[in-house]
């Protein structure tokens, strides 16, 4: 089974001017082969992966346009002493 991938997610990155752009290909390429279930999708303007049915787990943060980041989600958590203002 071939993994899934958003096509708007070859179009963003087709017209995506970055300096490491292809950096940018190669992790997309890297990440799609590590399990079939992950899928492609756009979130925060950049390609993020998710498994069907479930949340997002990985995005890449591409702007400043300085470098390749990635956030990885670990979903919102509620703080037990939340702060005072």
């Amino acid at each position: 089974m071939k993994n899934k991938a958003d096509v708007s997610v070859d179009e963003f990155v087709k017209d995506l001017e970055h300096p490491n752009k292809k950096g940018i290909e190669t992790l997309r390429s890297l990440i799609k082969s590590v399990d079939s279930r992950i899928c492609e999708g756009i979130k925060w303007n950049a390609p993020s992966y998710y498994i069907e049915g479930k949340d997002h787990f990985f995005t890449f943060k591409l702007h400043p346009p300085t470098s390749i980041q990635i956030v990885l989600h670990t979903g919102a958590k509620t703080k037990s002493n939340p702060k005072k203002f």
